[in-house]
């Protein structure tokens, strides 16, 4: 499983450096080299909340 960790790791500096952009769906499971489908499922279980919620509350954070 390592290699997931590795791949989400680089998934949310990605979206960190691209927070005031529209993040695209395909662009961030290509970089996490899975499916769309996939990706959702993996990354609710890695970051235990959905991406759009955790979008949402970096966003907020960061003020």
């Amino acid at each position: 499983m390592e290699p997931y960790f590795q791949r989400f790791n680089e998934v949310l500096k990605y979206i960190h450096f691209h927070l005031d952009e529209k993040l695209d769906l395909e662009k961030i499971a290509s970089i996490a080299m899975v499916s769309k489908h996939h990706f959702h499922r993996m990354i609710k279980a890695y970051l235990g909340e959905a991406l759009g919620t955790y979008i949402k509350r970096v966003k907020v954070e960061r003020g």
